[in-house]
């Protein structure tokens, strides 16, 4: 017979093995982030605010809406009748924050996390914070099996995957498409705070030249070297009014003259090559390789936005939004 501290050391050992004690200590994470984001509360809201995916007025909400979720997943792991449920809905945040904050990485944005840390500011996001997201997530759907194993449901999980296979494909790709709208959602509105930010570009400016990849494929530099005026037409997929510019900038490309023509689309790859094939833009299209720098370079402000620049980026015309037709002349 073992002694009896050696009995209890098996125990204990047995124990960890099973994903209760895991489970448990996840669920303190949650609980902790929780109470970490009820007692810096301002700081949560103004994290949330940096993400620009919540519109002003539901910040608050929101931030209730996710303080809430995290203790009721912790309480939920912590219980056993609840740590099922428990389990899939961290799992479920768990890749919705992954998510959040690599598309936030994508457009840009240098901000904290917003975690709600309950010692000390919250970190900034970073590729770490995404793989760390997504390892808890990794681990937790682990832990998860484990315990359908230990709770003789893992079979029978495994059979209704297979016989809803086409709902677990449909769902992720909801995923994939909650993922898009996240990141055009943030997009345009980091985009439009970068239109409304600063002074307008005016006549007498000087521009610097830009890197840009033409629609249909091939990096070129856009400068002003020569002695031409280039003719500046940016536009987004999303204005339309821009859409009704494509027909006068038609014109314009096709006239010619002492000028060279080129669209600039603050909008995606994807929806500037549906947006040009739909109206049939004649004249070539760029892509900025940075954008955020052409927005600050460029500002601007109102589109659609036609500008005409010199010999060495000085910029000689500007006209944002559509222009006005001249008055037709008054008849005898």
């Amino acid at each position: 017979m073992p002694p009896p501290d050696d009995s209890a050391r098996r125990t204990a050992l047995a124990a960890l093995r099973g994903s209760a004690p895991w489970l448990c200590l996840i669920g303190l994470g949650f609980l902790a982030s929780a109470v970490g984001k009820a007692a810096r509360w301002s700081a949560v809201v103004e994290a949330l605010a940096a993400y620009k995916l919540v519109p002003g007025p539901y910040l608050r909400f929101a931030a209730v809406a996710l303080a809430t979720a995290e203790l009721a997943i912790g309480v939920g792991l912590l219980v056993p009748r609840t740590r099922r449920a428990g389990a899939a809905a961290a799992l479920v945040l768990l890749l919705l924050f992954a998510i959040v904050v690599g598309v936030s990485l994508l457009n840009g944005l240098d901000i904290a996390c917003g975690c709600g840390l309950p010692f000390g500011a919250d970190p900034k996001i970073s590729w770490v914070l995404v793989g760390r997201n997504l390892a808890v997530a990794l681990v937790l759907a682990g832990l998860f099996l484990r315990l359908e194993h230990e709770q003789g449901r893992l079979s029978s999980a495994w059979r209704t995957v297979r016989a809803n296979s086409s709902a677990v494909a449909t769902a992720g790709v909801f995923v994939l498409m909650a993922s898009s709208i996240l990141n055009l959602q943030q997009r345009n509105t980091v985009l439009a705070e970068q239109l409304s930010a600063g002074r307008p570009l005016n006549v007498g400016d000087r521009v610097q030249p830009f890197r840009a990849t033409l629609l249909g494929g091939g990096v070129q530099e856009v400068g002003y070297d020569g002695q031409e005026t280039v003719v500046l037409f940016v536009f987004s997929t999303n204005c339309p009014h821009c859409e009704s510019m494509i027909s006068r900038w038609n014109e314009r490309y096709a006239t010619g003259g002492p000028h060279r023509f080129a669209g600039v689309s603050l909008s995606s790859p994807e929806d500037t090559e549906r947006f040009v094939a739909r109206l049939g833009a004649r004249f070539p299209v760029y892509l900025p390789d940075d954008l955020a720098d052409f927005v600050t370079g460029y500002r601007p402000t109102a589109l659609p936005f036609t500008v005409e620049v010199g010999p060495g980026g000085e910029v000689v015309s500007t006209t944002r939004g559509v222009p006005r037709d001249p008055p037709a002349p008054a008849e005898d």
